[in-house]
């Protein structure tokens, strides 16, 4: 595949500033489709179910930004999580092959401070939100405009990941309501490396060619938060994300020898390079939960997720312009079908003071998968649909330290007729099981 330097590849100009933040290159393996389960090692022990019971600066800006109205004195709180997973894919060509990269692992941070008079706390925080790797290498399957073109081994590699800068602020209303919100600054950056095959570009239909793109961009979103003392044991979250309208560009670079090839006599370029735009929106979110003290020591945490992902994660368009090769078409628009489906998500938590110091939880995550299985690919990964998770926190004077674990249950996919043309991914599997690890560290002042 060529990718060598052209006048449309570029630096990104937002991604050295972000990376500088945090580091990001995590295996594609979630239990709510692209979006992470956790931030900071609290959250990662209790399953996510956070918008109710967060007390950590990570938490709160995660899950809720109301909950900030409950933290009383400054304080910086540093995030450092990781992955590794085990993945498999067969195909009608390819016996089972396994991921080329399987660990990843990235960092965050929230910085909390309360407003005068005591009954608000604004907050600052960088939390990646949204990562999906698939890095594979396997045998290209026949297809393309004639069903026999392959271009034989090859990398077939897809990155996706949003990271959000925020400022929020929470603020009591009364002894027994709390409001947050909060207003985002997102980084985004898709890169992919593989055979692709038009889908929809009027003429180029099932036109398969070598392609290397990658395109970054900015976006925003916001995020408004409810918490309400129902009874002195008992906590209500309420929680609503607004979607993420995704624009990013950057540059596409192939080869389509194998295809031109098909066709006839190839002409004598068959190497491209064009300015690329990429489309997509993640979806808004709906959450609600209770925190319920159920003795002293121990409390009760549960929470429900709806996400449309039907409305958002049905097509990636993909624009290319700007072509310097003359034999191929000067710009291209082509929409990648996804076809996800609305889903909730359900967490539970349970967290238990075992001394002043030491804290131990556990926590549950289910969300059947979004993906149907006829738009399965190795690239957009298998849907972990059970989730466990455990963890420890450990108070020491001004510190808090916080380390959680999540094992995604084994998940398997099995595609009969599958939905992309030319049919190179019907009659293939999936599998994927994943261990996350978060840890954190507060310090109040």
């Amino acid at each position: 595949m060529s990718a060598a330097h052209h006048p449309y590849s570029r630096r990104s100009a937002g991604w050295p500033l972000v990376a500088a933040v945090c580091l990001l290159v995590t295996p594609g393996v979630r239990a709510t489709g692209v979006l992470r389960n956790f931030a900071g090692g609290e959250a990662a022990a209790l399953g996510g179910a956070m918008v109710a019971g967060a007390d950590s600066p990570l938490a709160a800006m995660w899950a809720n930004p109301a909950v900030l109205a409950t933290i009383d004195a400054p304080a910086f709180e540093a995030g450092y999580f990781g992955a590794y997973g085990d993945a498999t894919f067969a195909n009608s060509v390819n016996g089972e092959v396994g991921l080329r990269r399987h660990a990843g692992h990235g960092g965050e941070f929230a910085l909390v401070c309360p407003l005068g008079g005591g009954r608000g706390t604004a907050a600052l925080a960088v939390i990646p939100e949204a990562t999906l790797l698939g890095d594979w290498r396997y045998r290209d399957a026949p297809g393309g405009t004639d069903g026999s073109v392959t271009y034989g081994l090859q990398r077939h590699r897809s990155r996706f990941l949003a990271i959000r800068t925020a400022m929020g602020i929470g603020w009591n209303i009364s002894d027994d309501l709390a409001v947050g919100a909060s207003v985002g600054l997102v980084y985004d950056r898709i890169d992919l490396q593989v055979p692709y095959i038009f889908q929809t570009a009027p003429g180029l239909e099932d036109f398969k060619t070598l392609l290397d793109l990658e395109t970054d961009g900015w976006s925003w979103n916001g995020e408004l938060g409810v918490r309400l003392r129902l009874r002195d044991d008992l906590h209500l979250g309420l929680r609503y994300r607004t979607s993420t309208s995704l624009h990013s560009d950057g540059r596409a670079a192939g080869d389509a020898s194998a295809q031109l090839a098909a066709l006839g006599s190839p002409p004598p370029r068959t190497d491209f390079h064009y300015g690329a735009d990429v489309s997509l929106s993640l979806p808004d979110i709906v959450s609600a939960g209770l925190a319920w003290q159920a003795t002293g020591s121990l409390t009760v945490l549960g929470q429900v997720d709806w996400i449309p992902w039907g409305d958002h994660f049905d097509a990636m368009r993909v624009a290319l312009g700007d072509g310097d090769n003359p034999d191929l078409p000067s710009s291209i628009v082509d929409s990648v079908p996804l076809g996800w489906e609305d889903r909730f998500t359900i967490r539970a938590g349970l967290q238990c003071d075992l001394n002043p110091r030491w804290t131990w939880r556990c926590g549950y995550i289910h969300s059947a998968s979004p993906i149907p299985a006829r738009h399965v690919t190795p690239l957009n990964a298998a849907i972990a649909e059970h989730s466990l998770t455990t963890g420890v926190g450990l108070r020491l004077d001004d510190w808090t330290l916080d380390a959680g674990y999540q094992l995604d249950l084994r998940h398997r996919e099995s595609v009969g007729t599958s939905a992309y043309r030319a049919g190179e991914y019907s009659r293939s599997e999936v599998s994927y099981l994943a261990h996350w690890w978060g840890v954190s560290a507060t310090r109040r002042f």
